[in-house]
């Protein structure tokens, strides 16, 4: 019986020794060690034109005849300064950055009114970034933070706050390919070019030029008596005295400061809906019925102002 425990031993050790040998060998032939790479030099163009002398130096050597080896050996060096002089000549200059334009006094602006009574909505313009500064709907009432009346708003549902900065601002790239646009138009005071405050459609139109990119940008916002929508006309125009051809990139932003009605409930801001409404048939997304609620009015003039 001790031979046989013995042998157990014996054979167990074995195995065990195999087992070993064998799990490390097949994890060397599955996933053999990486070997590490050599991280990239940066060279100074002064080594780099050094390490070039020294490699046409050795090959000169081998190949080239004793009169080669002289005229590279008594070739005269680079001085620090001519290849600083190199490198700064060929580093690519970026482009000059446009003139800040001067400090504006927001409330030396005088705003212009479009709509109002007879009108679905009222909307305040500012030459300020020629953008829309105040949104509001005439025949709904406001609603506050918990979905409620507001009587603080007596004057209607007020869609975009009279605050700045204004909305539906336009800005322009610097260049095509840039990351971001130029907040120049923005900021600037447009010249108010047409405006037409009678009848049953108002304009307004605002006129700025860029002499940099020879161009001219003019905007035309619109409403009608019966619109629940702001029209904008967007007008690019090349200067008279204009050069060359150059490719134009604009943003045009959205609204800003939209309220949220039921902020505590809520998990979403506002839903775009666009419909109509008929005697014999209702389409659109709208679930509500027609009158004067403040949920369906939010729903329709959000379309509006960003339609």
């Amino acid at each position: 019986m001790q031979q046989s425990q013995l042998r157990n031993y014996v054979l167990f050790f074995v195995l065990s020794m195999l087992f070993a040998f064998g799990y490390s060998w097949a994890k060397l032939k599955l996933n053999p060690p990486q070997h590490p790479t050599q991280p990239d030099v940066a060279w100074t163009v002064e080594q780099r034109h050094e390490a070039e002398l020294a490699a046409r130096l050795a090959a000169a050597a081998t190949t080239g005849t004793p009169a080669d080896v002289a005229a590279l050996a008594t070739e005269p060096a680079l001085t620090r300064d001519v290849l600083l002089q190199y490198a700064i000549a060929a580093k690519s200059k970026p482009a000059p950055a446009p003139d800040p334009e001067p400090a504006v006094d927001v409330a030396k602006i005088t705003p212009i009114t479009l709509g109002g009574d007879g009108f679905q909505m009222r909307v305040k313009l500012t030459p300020l970034g020629a953008g829309v500064r105040q949104l509001v709907l005439n025949h709904f009432k406001q609603a506050d933070r918990y979905g409620l009346p507001d009587p603080t708003h007596p004057e209607g549902l007020e869609l975009i706050p009279d605050e700045s900065p204004p909305s539906f601002v336009l800005n322009t790239y610097a260049a095509p390919d840039d990351p971001r646009p130029l907040d120049t138009l923005g900021r600037k005071v447009w010249d108010v070019t047409h405006k037409q405050l009678d009848g049953d459609r108002q304009e307004v139109a605002f006129t700025t030029d860029l002499p940099g990119q020879g161009l001219r940008v003019t905007k035309t916002f619109s409403l009608g008596r019966g619109d629940y929508h702001v029209g904008l006309a967007v007008k690019l125009e090349r200067l008279p005295d204009a050069q060359d051809v150059q490719p134009v990139r604009y943003q045009l932003s959205g609204g800003h400061g939209l309220p949220i009605e039921g902020q505590w409930y809520t998990t979403i801001f506002r839903n775009a809906l666009v419909g109509w409404w008929t005697s014999r048939i209702r389409r659109g997304a709208s679930s509500t019925t027609p009158g004067p609620s403040a949920s369906t009015a939010a729903a329709t003039a959000t379309a509006a102002t960003t339609s």
